[in-house]
């Protein structure tokens, strides 16, 4: 048996290939912190109140 995990075992039957090593992901998680329910009401409400984020900064930012 192969250690490299199957994609949709018995429909493609293909290798998964490593993209990043383990410990770089592990690296990386202490840059990836939890979005707690405040934020996404905060980001909720200000798509209410003024649209959408980008949209809003291409206006501020018109060159």
């Amino acid at each position: 048996m192969s250690p490299v995990p199957k994609v949709s075992p018995g429909l493609i039957g293909e290798d998964v290939k490593t993209l990043a090593a383990d410990s770089v992901i592990q690296a990386m998680q202490i840059f990836m912190t939890p979005v707690d329910a405040a934020a996404i009401t905060y980001l909720l409400d200000l798509h209410r109140r003024i649209g959408p984020i980008c949209a809003y900064f291409d206006e501020l930012y018109k060159v």
